[in-house]
């Protein structure tokens, strides 16, 4: 079975490898495209340690922006993602 990923890791993250959000206090539930708290740039990089952290590949088809407006929307798309992989199905 594998470990959950919470939106408390997301921030984490995002708090760690996105410049603009560095020491900016971030909830699970706060909007990070709509409200322009992460740029396109930012975003794009961020996808990045998603794919090194998580051990998965995102494709195109998955990159809907309601997937990662908040991190708890980014957690729940992981969770689903590593779901189907260990029911071997694809990411």
């Amino acid at each position: 079975m594998t470990t959950e990923i919470h939106g408390n890791h997301i921030v984490s993250l995002l708090q760690e490898h996105v410049e603009s959000l560095h020491g900016l206090e971030l909830a699970t539930g706060d909007s990070l495209i709509a409200s322009g708290l992460i740029e396109s740039f930012e975003f794009i990089n961020f996808l990045s340690v998603l794919e090194s952290t998580f051990e998965i590949k995102l494709e195109l088809d998955m990159l809907d922006f309601e997937y990662f407006e908040t991190p708890d929307s980014i957690a729940l798309m992981l969770n689903q993602m590593k779901e189907r992989i260990a029911k071997g199905g694809a990411a």
